[in-house]
């Protein structure tokens, strides 16, 4: 039989950083910190504290607006 975890996720904060490099894109950073370790590999162990970094874009579409002859 399969064993499920089903304790929770260790409490963390997300930062998020954007500029943008033009008029449809923007640059993004997000750092994600664990305000509490993570679980350990064997049980009562304690294990490292979460980090997460992730560079990455984001780009912007405009839908063309139509206009009805009326």
């Amino acid at each position: 039989m399969p064993r499920w975890c089903t304790g929770r996720t260790p409490f963390r904060i997300d930062l998020e950083a954007a500029y943008g490099v033009a008029k449809h894109v923007e640059l993004l950073f997000e750092l994600r910190l664990g305000l509490e370790r993570d679980f350990g590999s064997a049980p009562g162990a304690e294990g490292p504290r979460p980090l997460h970094v992730s560079p990455g874009a984001r780009f912007f579409f405009v839908k063309a607006s139509t206009r009805s002859c009326s």
